[in-house]
């Protein structure tokens, strides 16, 4: 019975020092896009892009942040609130290599009250005609 205890215990730690490699040292870990480089280098690299220059330029108050869940990614966002239901926002979203510091992928996505559209082509005509 105290073998039993004792095994039972030794397994757990081991589960736990496990988790704690695994979140912090492997190379396999969780956390992929924590590369040493803060978001304000992020931020300026998807600056860099024909398509932040005109969204930054028709909308020089947007909101700037960098997401590092799932992908490595840097979010240019407008929100406009006229009251409840009125809600909208028009977001750019470019995504960044982390191998290279690369942008890659980007696409705008456009709510307006429980409808959300995803423009994926054309994103610099998009944001020249757009008028949220």
């Amino acid at each position: 019975m105290k073998s039993k205890i004792i095994l039972i215990i030794g397994i757990i730690i081991f589960l736990i020092c496990a988790a704690i490699y695994w979140k912090f040292f492997s190379p396999f870990s969780l956390n992929l896009y924590n590369t040493g480089m803060n978001d304000n280098e992020y931020i300026e690299i998807a600056k860099k892009t024909i398509e932040a220059q005109k969204f930054m330029e028709k909308y020089p108050h947007a909101k700037t942040l960098v997401d590092r869940n799932g992908a490595l990614a840097i979010d240019f966002r407008v929100d406009k609130n006229y009251g409840g239901k009125d809600w909208k926002y028009l977001r750019l979203r470019i995504f960044v290599n982390p191998r290279n510091n690369k942008p890659t992928k980007r696409f705008i996505d456009k709510y307006i009250a429980g409808s959300t559209t995803i423009i994926k082509k054309d994103l610099v005509k998009y944001v020249e005609k757009e008028n949220l």
